[in-house]
């Protein structure tokens, strides 16, 4: 059950193999929004949201994380505007 729920995660190896960038250069691009932010799964374990990384993989030259964030902060939006 647990392998199911890491599939839909990407670690941080995984990540460097499949986009021949090296781990600095990944944290430096996911700090400037141009990679996918790392996600805390686990106490001790992190990795990429696998829809994310694959995404970026498509398009890494335009992909941006605030194209992502923005679903996100529209839904938050309408929950704060509607308890009001």
């Amino acid at each position: 059950m647990a392998t199911k729920f890491l599939d839909g995660f990407v670690s941080n190896a995984e990540a460097e193999a499949r986009s021949t960038l090296s781990s600095v250069t990944i944290w430096r691009r996911s700090k400037a929004g141009t990679f996918p932010k790392r996600v805390k799964i686990t106490a001790r374990r992190v990795g990429y949201r696998r829809a994310e990384f694959e995404a970026w993989l498509v398009d890494p030259q335009n992909w941006r994380q605030s194209e992502v964030r923005c679903v996100r902060c529209r839904e938050g939006s309408r929950r704060s505007s509607s308890g009001t």
